[in-house]
């Protein structure tokens, strides 16, 4: 999945897991910038050492310039073309350590479709002002580095999860599935947490501290940061970090996340002990931003006119978008590139294998095993990368001769052949459909040369139809091709579907001859078919394929016009039935619009009780014992009524009895229409003034218990005594 609109707002509201409770941020901006896609994946730390291979592989987001040599003026240098940031004016580089699932045999398959979101928040109330990052400025931050865990008396332990926690928690992870236009999300705080569960998406994110030296980096790349005394974008700076910069909060998603069927890594092993599933998690900064851009951004994105004094996460501003008032000045990237090949970075990088594997090269430290290889080129170009991953770029350049005698004829040819330095898994090249439009005649083909060279002689290919074609038939035919002793294996399968029979023969033949290192091998598939129908039902395909890897044709063959779909697709689909315990969905519950009034769907209205809406809690707070995370917002009306939009750190939508269990969970119970449209629970956070939010229901409703009634539940009825109240 990409980052539509949809999964956008999802993904920045999902962000919102990090408040920090407190009504001093007044001014808060956030700029969210999204990438669909890493720029690539490496064992290279241009922050941590310039000179050698990384501990361990890296996943990166920015320019493709991310080998360990990389410097401030390789970025600013970047082209759009070679940056996978959304905008072009933006040229930093952000990695974090590479995710693998594994499987049950030990296989470790890196992930790749990763989605990636740095929000950019500060706050222009505070003292002293933010700054704009210094050109060459960098930073390391870490899920268990000092103050990036709520600290103080309200949360005793590192990374406490008391709700009422005041100071902020830097780290969290969310599983989310959608369900009716909306998600239901488990979070775990202060921590990665890899649950054994699938979910639609895995969201991780960790806020990089704010208070800052003034140097542009420190011996450790953490040292010269600092996160405030509460851990919030508004809170004071420690003496010794006087200064303050933007805060740099990453979200990394992982879309169709399968922990129920693999179990899933970072790749610097990096676990916390004695909770299973539990990691600690890193991420880098390389500022990469044109010098003055950030500056002019903070001078002119002025805060969200409908933030919520005190909300970590008001809508998004300062880009290109339709929410935003200011666009930032920046200019949209139209061409991002994607993902460098793996096969390129063998050759440019670290020539070892880091997709798929059963051991994943992770070190005690920089510059042990596979050897870094010195960087030979000064720009980024689109010649130094491959366009198709499948056919990578190479490099070495080796002499070919061979000698063929053809119908008394004697030919000697010498070519010069470029080939790849390293040696790329084996090729597989799957054929879903292949027709021939020609007949070329059989050729006879010999061949001696010192490298290896493939071509494929295609069969004879005949089609025939005397009806229209029949019921869907698929026919898929994969040759595989590796460096193995010569030999031919041959295999035929025959699959009967609703009247339809097809016949599949597959054959391989593969010849290698090695001298010294083994030579790539090249694998070109050609697959035709031949298909006979004399009626609709029943239908015979028979598909040949025949795969060749050491043949030199003398002369060139018959033009011959050859169409090939290209390898399929696979879509995965997943379909998620939930059943609930609520009672019948004609059952209704009471909604009201979430700042009183106003919304688009009326000031109150009954929705269905399994439908989904937004959950807002209030309290009675009249012993006091309400901590900050409760607010007062009808002194005048009630001053004992405190209110909440989020719990446990995040924004809830959900059907009416989950909504009471929402807040039960926090001391809290539903509001009555009255608290709502009084104004008791707006401004509260999440965007919920114009949405319609739960509320308890007065005299003569259906009820099973006293939570669902703003009363008592009586007989089956609630039992109130303010339905004079309800508006």
């Amino acid at each position: 999945m990409k980052f539509t609109s949809t999964a956008l707002a999802s993904a920045a509201i999902a962000a919102a897991a990090l408040p920090t409770f407190t009504s001093a941020q007044q001014n808060m901006v956030k700029m969210c910038l999204f990438y669909d896609r890493p720029s690539g994946h490496a064992r290279s730390d241009p922050i941590i050492n310039q000179e050698c291979a990384s501990s361990h592989v890296h996943t990166f987001y920015g320019p493709r310039s991310f080998h360990p040599s990389t410097s401030y003026e390789d970025l600013l240098s970047t082209p759009g073309s070679m940056n996978t940031s959304p905008f072009v004016e933006n040229k930093s580089l952000y990695w974090h350590p590479a995710i693998y699932r594994v499987a049950a045999d030990g296989t470790h398959s890196r992930v790749d479709n990763l989605e990636f979101g740095p929000y950019y928040r500060w706050d222009r109330s505070v003292s002293p002002a933010v700054e704009p990052f210094p050109p060459r400025f960098r930073m390391i931050a870490a899920s268990n580095d000092p103050g990036a865990c709520g600290v103080g008396s309200e949360c005793p332990s590192a990374c406490g999860v008391e709700d009422d926690c005041p100071n902020a928690v830097a780290m969290f992870t969310e599983g989310c599935n959608f369900r009716n236009n909306g998600e239901t999300c488990n979070s775990w705080e202060g921590q990665l947490f890899f649950p054994r569960q699938n979910y639609d998406f895995l969201g991780i994110a960790l806020a990089m501290p704010t208070c800052w030296t003034g140097e542009i980096d420190s011996p450790d790349h953490k040292s010269h940061m600092s996160y405030t005394t509460n851990g919030g974008v508004e809170g004071d700076c420690p003496s010794t970090h006087p200064r303050r910069l933007p805060q740099v909060q990453v979200f990394v998603r992982i879309p169709n996340y399968r922990g129920a069927d693999f179990n899933y890594v970072l790749s610097d092993g990096n676990t916390i002990p004695g909770t299973d599933g539990a990691w600690n998690f890193h991420t880098d900064f390389f500022n990469g931003w044109e010098e003055g851009k950030f500056q002019e951004i903070m001078d002119n994105c002025a805060p969200h006119p409908d933030r919520v004094p005190g909300d970590y996460n008001p809508p998004c501003d300062c880009t290109p978008g339709e929410e935003s008032l200011y666009d930032g000045g920046l200019t949209q990237n139209g061409s991002v590139p994607p993902q460098v090949c793996d096969a390129d970075v063998k050759r440019l990088i670290v020539d070892e294998e880091i997709a798929v594997t059963t051991n994943l090269p992770l070190y005690s430290g920089s510059c042990q095993g596979a050897p870094m290889i010195p960087r030979t080129w000064t720009d980024l170009t689109a010649d130094l990368f491959s366009t198709d991953c499948n056919n990578p770029i190479t490099t070495t350049t080796t002499s070919t001769s061979s000698t063929t005698t053809t119908a008394g004829t004697t030919t000697t040819s010498t070519s010069t052949t470029t080939s790849t330095t390293t040696q790329p898994p084996p090729t597989t090249t799957t054929t879903s459909t292949t027709t021939t439009t020609t007949q070329p005649p059989p050729t006879t083909t010999t061949s001696t040369t010192s490298s290896t060279t493939t071509t494929t002689q295609p069969p004879p290919t005949t089609t025939t139809t005397t009806q229209p074609p029949p019921t869907t038939t698929t026919t898929t035919t994969t040759t595989t091709t590796t460096s193995d002793p010569p030999g031919a294996t041959s295999t035929s399968s025959t699959t009967t579907t609703a009247g339809t029979t097809t016949t599949t023969t597959s054959t391989s033949t593969t010849a290698s001859t090695t001298t010294q290192p083994p030579p790539t091998t090249t694998t070109i598939s050609t697959t035709s078919s031949t298909t006979t129908t004399t009626q609709p039902p029943p239908t015979t395909t028979t598909t040949t394929s025949t795969t060749s890897s050491t043949t030199t044709t003398t002369q060139p063959p018959p033009t011959t016009t050859t169409t090939t779909q290209p390898p399929p697709t696979t879509t995965t689909t997943t379909t998620t039935t939930t059943t609930t315990s609520d009672p019948p969905g004609d059952v209704e519950k009471a909604i009201v619009c979430g700042r009183g009034s106003g919304c688009d769907e009326g000031d109150w209205e009954e929705a269905p009780i399994g439908t989904l809406h937004e959950v807002r809690c209030c309290r009675d707070c009249s012993n006091g014992k309400c901590k900050n995370a409760w607010k007062q917002k009808c002194p005048d009306e009630d001053p004992d009524v405190y209110s909440r939009s989020k719990v446990k750190r995040r924004c809830e939508t959900a059907t009416f009895l989950d909504a009471i269990d929402i807040c039960a969970s926090v001391g809290g119970r539903l509001c009555t229409p009255w608290e709502v449209e009084a104004g008791c629970a707006a401004g509260t956070g999440c965007g919920f003034d114009s949405e319609m939010v739960w509320a308890c229901m007065y005299d003569g409703h259906e009820c099973t218990d006293d939570s669902e009634c703003c009363g008592t539940c009586v007989d089956g009825e609630c039992d109130g005594e303010e339905d004079d109240l309800f508006i």
